[in-house]
């Protein structure tokens, strides 16, 4: 298994003690930084005392990197917000060592972490704006669909990507693949994250 590498940020270039227990290599930075790294996957912790947009899109555009957005006082908006600018998980800055690590293995597997608080939070941010909804949303997802893409749909609907989908069902890649472009077309949704919106929703 290759080594990730990391790149922390935070208010003041101070890592948190977790950071340095799960990732000890990693190197942290002070927000505002702007450094030449090779890391995988940077990390952003939110100031809270600053609005949040203007952070992620500062991230956004001086690293090219996945990246992951940690806040303190995690919130519906502020998770729409970093996931539509691009970043591949949002999640509590307390978040424990077993939940970093398997966010740093989504995040670089090519998928984006959704973990079961998060996913609560998108549902109740969406779930007001149901009636907006085509009338065929009301319809069981699962009707719509083959039994393998059923299981498909609900490993992604934890978080999985597409190489942990293909693990999980003993399948190879490039089937899981073939089954997301069919279950994308068959519910009419556009990418994963509108997939486990929708899923959560009629479920």
């Amino acid at each position: 298994m290759n080594k990730i590498n990391h790149i922390m940020i935070s208010n003041y270039g101070r890592p948190l003690a977790r950071w340095q227990a799960v990732f000890p290599l990693a190197k942290t930075i002070a927000f505002g930084s702007v450094v030449t790294t090779d890391a995988d996957v940077v990390w952003l912790k939110l100031d809270n005392l600053e609005q949040a947009k203007p952070q992620v899109e500062w991230l956004k555009k001086h690293y090219s990197q996945k990246f992951v957005v940690l806040s303190n006082l995690p919130m519906a908006s502020e998770a729409l917000m970093a996931i539509s600018l691009g970043a591949k998980a949002y999640a509590n800055t307390h978040a424990g060592p077993m939940t970093l690590k398997q966010i740093s293995q989504v995040v670089v597997d090519g998928g984006i972490w959704i973990g079961e608080d998060l996913m609560q939070v998108l549902v109740t941010a969406v779930g007001r704006s149901q009636e907006k909804m085509a009338p065929q949303a009301n319809v069981d997802w699962q009707a719509k669909l083959s039994q393998r893409e059923i299981e498909v749909t609900q490993a992604i609907a934890k978080g999985a990507s597409n190489k942990v989908v293909a693990r999980q069902l003993d399948i190879s890649e490039r089937t899981v693949k073939a089954h997301v472009t069919a279950i994308f077309e068959k519910l009419g949704v556009t990418d994963r994250l509108k997939l486990v919106l929708l899923v959560t929703e009629m479920s």
